[in-house]
């Protein structure tokens, strides 16, 4: 009788173990689904914004070189300040030129190549209102926060 026993309990066991295992498996595989779609949709909330800044600072340009330089261009826009509940900096960078917008948690970063006339000055603004203008000091476009 206590071989009958002892395989009940052994078989009880063996059950319990595999199933903690598969579950801990899913939990882990499931955990990073969670996070990488979490990713993918920062990256497109960043993509969206970094469009819409682009669109901004190609206005300003088309501004400045209408006005020859000699006017005050000031362009002020609200973004969401957080994306999937991460905040995320604007960059705009004279290399390349580009836009570079970055998400802290989870790191994401999206570049938006920019095509200009005038000058760009390395500036960056933190995601919320957002003001995108024409520095005659530097004689080029800056971003800022608001």
């Amino acid at each position: 009788m206590t071989g009958r026993a002892l395989s009940t309990a052994l078989g009880y066991v063996l059950t319990l173990s595999i199933t903690v295992f598969l579950v801990s498996g899913l939990f882990i595989a499931g955990g990073n689904f969670v996070e990488n779609q979490r990713e993918e949709v920062i990256r497109t909330e960043l993509d969206i914004v970094g469009e819409q800044v682009a669109t901004h600072v190609n206005a300003a340009d088309r501004l400045n070189q209408s006005g020859m330089g000699e006017s005050t261009i000031r362009i002020e826009q609200r973004f969401p300040s957080r994306v999937v509940g991460s905040s995320y900096q604007i960059y705009l960078e004279e290399d390349g030129p580009r836009l570079r917008l970055e998400s802290s948690r989870p790191q994401v970063e999206v570049t938006v190549a920019l095509t200009n006339t005038t000058a760009l000055a390395d500036s960056s603004a933190s995601g919320g209102e957002i003001v995108i203008r024409y520095d005659q000091g530097e004689d080029a476009v800056v971003v800022d926060s608001a």
